[in-house]
């Protein structure tokens, strides 16, 4: 996976979001239009930007590597 659509948001029934092992190097804000008890877990992916996002349950390492 190496990005996520900013529809995103749109998914009104989801309860978990795992996001790990990508090569995602950003993350759109309409990802904390997910219902506020989804747990979004992040993490082994390129982030290596700060995200900010309360939404956001589990904040990984990253690899930010060379």
């Amino acid at each position: 996976l190496t990005s996520i659509p900013e529809s995103i948001g749109n998914l009104s029934s989801l309860e978990r979001l795992y996001l790990y092992g990508n090569q995602l190097t950003s993350i759109p804000e309409s990802i904390c239009n997910l219902p506020s008890d989804c747990y979004i877990y992040v993490s082994n992916n390129q982030l290596c930007e700060e995200y900010h996002y309360d939404c956001i349950y589990h904040w990984g390492e990253q690899d930010c590597g060379d």
